[in-house]
């Protein structure tokens, strides 16, 4: 859930078009450290183009490993915060 956001949030920064919105924010940064992805090649990626798909294969493929359940299970985690739980 948080993937989509910070993908969309990185898009909006390479397009100029971010407005009060920050890349690689805290939040973003729970779901960047959660998968093992460096901010700055994301964001290389997504300058080049990449659509979603694209972008999902390279997470697969550049991200931690881990099990389907663990992913599912810090996803909930992540929904299910309220807005006092999460970073300033």
């Amino acid at each position: 859930m948080l993937a989509a956001r910070c993908v969309d949030k990185c898009r909006a920064v390479v397009a100029g078009t971010a407005g009060e919105y920050h890349y690689a924010c805290p939040l973003d940064s729970k779901f960047l450290d959660f998968s093992g992805i460096d901010p700055v090649k994301l964001k290389e990626l997504v300058a080049s183009g990449a659509d979603d798909a694209a972008v999902g294969q390279w997470i697969s493929e550049n991200g931690k490993r881990r099990e389907k359940a663990e992913i599912v299970q810090w996803n909930n985690k992540m929904r299910d915060l309220r807005l006092s739980d999460l970073p300033i």
